[in-house]
């Protein structure tokens, strides 16, 4: 009876589960060298500092490969996968040799000091540092790849100096916008994502973690653009003032809080891990 019944209930279960999808012939060296540059196995999670020699790349791809499939690259794309994620594991354990760390340490310089401008806004030019220059080293329980010491830093802060000069640099080049947002990544063990932001016409300087409604702002700057270029800005905190996203109505002094660019960044961000996941 059993048996007669068979065919009806193997797809009665396939309706039922769901047919599932036939896995494909893909060019898996192609799709794991791109995805090993993708910035998600990198340095600060940026393409920027994926070292991206070939034969570097290559080397981690070819490991996996002799360990788990016999030195060869697969055919099907859920095989291709698999080597995708073991050989991220190795391309990251690489990069942690002196000789790769000296590598990234000048992509992270030379982004520094060229880095993405967005100026499509009317008022406002955004400017991306990426990862602050400095020393790497590797650090915690599952050695990561960190920011050890720069010469840029003030108490896990961006120094006065280096942020007046940059805000400074970036006023002047795109003196038609109001205001000069910069955004930097400090990766140590607890990284932050900093923004700073100055206000032209209001000669005032605004500072703070990513994402965060509290900022710090600074009175009218001695000297505007002219000082801050020749790095006398200061940001310690006998100068800065805290101020907050009010909870309610309007705040009773100019509190500059909010970051409209900001916001549109996070939002696409978020949406972007929706659509991943």
């Amino acid at each position: 009876m059993l048996r007669r019944f068979a065919p009806a209930l193997a797809a009665l279960a396939l309706v039922a589960c769901g047919a599932s999808k036939p896995d494909v012939d893909v060019d898996g060296w192609k799709l794991a060298r791109a995805a090993l540059v993708d910035g998600d196995s990198c340095y600060a999670d940026k393409a920027a500092y994926c070292i991206t020699d070939q034969a570097f790349v290559d080397a981690a791809i070819q490991s996996t490969l002799d360990f788990r499939f016999d030195g060869e690259m697969p055919k099907k794309k859920k095989d291709v996968e698999q080597v995708i994620r073991s050989a991220r594991v190795r391309y990251y354990d690489a990069m942690r040799e002196p000789e790769q760390l000296a590598k990234i340490t000048e992509l992270v310089a030379s982004y520094y000091a060229a880095p993405e401008v967005d100026a499509s806004d009317p008022e406002l030019v955004n400017v991306d540092l990426g990862a602050l220059p400095g020393e790497l080293a590797i650090r915690g329980r599952v050695d990561t790849i960190v920011l050890a010491d720069s010469p840029l830093i003030e108490s896990f802060w961006w120094s006065g100096a280096e942020a007046g000069r940059v805000l400074a640099k970036y006023a002047n080049a795109h003196f038609d916008k109001d205001v000069v947002r910069v955004e930097l990544l400090i990766p140590k063990e607890s990284s932050k994502r900093l923004v700073y932001r100055y206000f032209r016409g209001r000669n005032r300087v605004v500072f703070g973690e990513y994402g965060e409604t509290s900022v710090y702002v600074t009175p009218e700057v001695p000297g505007g653009l002219e000082a801050m270029a020749a790095g006398k800005l200061d940001l310690g905190p006998g100068v800065r003032n805290m101020c907050s996203k009010p909870r309610s109505g309007t705040s009773s002094q100019w509190c500059p809080w909010q970051d409209p660019y900001g916001e549109a960044q996070r939002e696409a961000e978020r949406a972007a891990a929706r659509a991943s996941g």
